[in-house]
């Protein structure tokens, strides 16, 4: 994984469990590389066959979230060819490493479902914790009106969308609608948005605007007209 500059890869590392995939990655075949230069070939390609089990998990993972990593591609194909290089000198290991590669494939698909489940935790409390927030910062609500509470930051691009293009659509379509923009908390993704009417949803970051729409409609019990997700 590179940098925090690169969209795809933080993607691809939040997926990950920001697990620092990247300097194991580059540990992790600096060994096999010695192993393979020491003479002990066949520890090599147990070593890649393992690589390959869990490289195919990972890009399904990416796969199935529509995220393009370069370099996770580039590695994984990087490892493809060290494995049929290693499968050209060891034929006779082949079932040896196909067996490797489904329990590494297996591991790894263990270790993402847990760091989803601890994800989805995570946000729950995180979601709870800034409905609680928004509802002290907001007060009283009216009855029969509904508030949408964004919490942005300065130079945040997803907030500035907010404003510009979300918020007018949504006061248009909601007479009974109060947004009100309040700054981030320290460590919380922007925007974060508290929808707060009879039922509250929370975001976090910037979901469809159909999706907010829906959120608002149901805070104020009103049915969202279906020429409105025609334009959306």
């Amino acid at each position: 994984m590179r940098g925090n500059g690169c969209g795809a890869c933080r993607m691809a590392s939040a997926l990950a469990g920001n697990l620092p995939l990247g300097r194991v990655g580059v540990g992790g075949y600096a060994l096999l590389l010695a192993c393979a230069l020491a003479g002990a070939q066949r520890v090599a390609a147990a070593g890649v066959a393992l690589a390959i089990g869990a490289h195919l998990t990972l890009l399904a993972t990416l796969l199935r979230h529509r995220v393009r990593c370069v370099p996770c591609v580039l590695t994984g194909a990087c490892a493809g060819g060290a494995l049929a290089f290693a499968l050209a000198m060891h034929p006779r290991d082949a079932l040896r490493m196909v067996l490797l590669m489904a329990l590494a494939s297996a591991g790894a698909g263990a270790v993402l479902r847990a760091i989803r489940l601890r994800q989805g935790r995570e946000y729950l409390a995180e979601c709870e914790r800034m409905l609680g927030h928004a509802r002290d910062a907001a007060g009283p609500r009216p009855i029969g009106r509904a508030i949408l509470i964004v919490y942005g930051r300065d130079g945040c691009a997803p907030c500035d969308l907010m404003k510009q293009e979300y918020q007018p659509a949504l006061e248009g379509l909601f007479p009974n609608l109060r947004i009100e923009h309040r700054p981030a908390g320290p460590g919380m993704p922007t925007p974060a948005l508290a929808v707060l009417g009879d039922v509250e949803t929370p975001f976090l970051g910037l979901p469809p605007l159909d999706a907010v729409a829906q959120a608002v409609g149901s805070a104020l019990r009103e049915p969202v007209p279906g020429a409105f997700f025609r334009l959306v």
